[in-house]
C-alpha cells in the first residue's frame, strides 16, 4: 500500500507486517489515529479467520481498541522482560481490567 490516502484514512507510516498483511499508522476524521491493516490472504480459510477477527473487533471497537504509540502490548512486555524491569502494579491492573472488560463485552454481545 503506497497510497497516502485510502477512503477516509490518511496513511502516515508503515508499522510492520503480521501474519495476514501489513499494518500502517493512519488517521480518520471520525475515529482519530488507527492501525490500518492491508490484508494479503490466499485461502478461504484465512479469509474466514480474518472475517471472524474483524467481527470480534467491531464488537469491542467502541470501547477498547485504540492505537498505541510504541507498538504492540506483546512488544512492550518483551521489552520490559529483556530489560529485567517489572511493570508497575497499577499498569498491570489497568491492562487486566481492559482485557476483562473487552472479553465481557465480547461474551455479552455474542449471545
Amino acid at each position: 500500500m503506497r497510497l497516502s490516502q485510502v477512503n477516509n484514512y490518511k496513511i502516515h507510516e508503515y508499522l510492520g507486517k503480521g501474519a495476514f498483511g501489513c499494518v500502517y499508522k493512519a488517521t480518520h476524521p471520525k475515529y482519530g489515529t488507527v492501525a490500518l491493516k492491508q490484508l494479503n490472504f490466499a485461502s478461504s480459510r484465512e479469509l474466514e479467520f480474518i472475517k471472524r477477527e474483524s467481527d470480534a473487533l467491531k464488537i469491542i471497537s467502541e470501547s477498547e481498541t485504540k492505537y498505541c504509540e510504541g507498538g504492540s502490548l506483546a512488544a512492550y512486555l518483551q521489552a520490559k522482560r529483556n530489560a529485567k524491569i517489572s511493570m508497575e502494579p497499577a499498569k498491570v491492573l489497568k491492562f487486566v481490567y481492559s482485557l476483562c472488560d473487552a472479553l465481557d463485552e465480547l461474551h455479552f454481545k455474542h449471545k
